[in-house]
């Protein structure tokens, strides 16, 4: 533990905790060496002490032919139809919606609305395009009822930002916002940082997903959107920490975007891991994130009411 001279805070011993444990307990399992099915019992048991925000209630569904669940804020903004649709990260091979409750929740909670997050199909037993498939499966339904948020984390960023391009091409309901925390949307691996900053990620882990996830065809937009076409999105927030593996990856899908002239917002956190808003509840510096995405939301949809108020 760094020696400051000073006395450590609560939020300072917390997060050096976490950051051991992760580097001992966590980044040593996502290892090419070892089967996913044990990689995700070993994330089961890593996030098992993740917090779920306190006034958000967690009720299992169904949406689009998909299992998920949803985490309904109990006092939701009575004002706002909008719903969010986030899907977890983990490589597209490991996780699960209820391994990232501390996130879906504090992010409910924080936009007022409802947040349903899916358990989508995963590689390798379901290479893509079946997690695209169950994306947009999942977002046609909800987009038939309500004005719909997409969001995710990782992978489930990548996810997020897809399913927004195949509903602008099938010509659906637009989304009202994109929230994208860490997003891995360049399965090429051509844009990693140095290894050595994040406690969390290894290049080697995401070679290994993205080979399970799409073969040889790691290049093509579906499965790596910063190749896509980035035109005519809804605007797009993009939350990473400045120690993440992706953060070179964040920044170049922020430029692509701004040329593309959709609207977006890059937040780098200082001195934070690749999805360390996991530990919102925890960590206050998570929380603060979360709550940023949350406003980020609230405020892309009064934007939406205006303009169509102007319309």
């Amino acid at each position: 533990m760094p020696d400051s001279g000073a006395p450590l805070s609560w939020e300072q011993i917390a997060r050096w905790v976490l950051r051991f444990a992760i580097r001992a307990g966590l980044k040593p399992a996502f290892s090419p060496r070892i089967p996913f099915r044990w990689q995700r019992l070993w994330l089961k048991q890593a996030l098992r002490f993740s917090r779920t925000a306190p006034t958000v209630e967690v009720e299992s569904d169904i949406v689009g032919g998909v299992p998920g669940e949803w985490l309904r804020p109990r006092s939701p903004n009575a004002n706002i139809r909008d719903v969010i649709l986030y899907f977890h990260g983990g490589g597209y091979c490991i996780g699960t919606p209820k391994q990232h409750r501390a996130l879906t929740s504090y992010l409910a909670r924080a936009a007022g609305i409802p947040c349903f997050a899916p358990a989508y199909r995963l590689a390798p037993e379901h290479p893509f395009p079946a997690a695209v498939d169950d994306a947009v499966a999942v977002y046609q339904a909800l987009a038939a009822k309500n004005p719909v948020v997409l969001a995710g984390d990782s992978a489930g960023g990548g996810l997020a930002i897809t399913t927004a391009i195949v509903a602008r091409e099938r010509k659906l309901n637009t989304p009202s916002a994109l929230v994208l925390f860490a997003p891995w949307v360049d399965l090429t691996l051509s844009r990693i940082a140095n290894d050595k900053t994040d406690p969390f990620l290894s290049a080697k882990w995401l070679s290994t997903c993205a080979n399970a996830y799409a073969g040889r065809d790691v290049a093509i937009p579906r499965v790596s959107p910063l190749f896509a076409d980035l035109s005519a999105l809804p605007p797009v927030l993009i939350q990473i920490g400045e120690e993440d593996l992706l953060r070179i990856e964040a920044s170049s899908l922020h430029d692509a975007l701004m040329t593309a002239g959709t609207r977006t917002t890059l937040h780098i956190v200082p001195a934070s891991w690749h999805m360390f808003q996991l530990h919102a509840g925890v960590l206050s510096r998570a929380t603060a994130a979360v709550v940023l995405a949350g406003d980020f939301i609230a405020e892309a949809i009064r934007t939406r009411g205006k303009q169509k108020l102007q319309a």
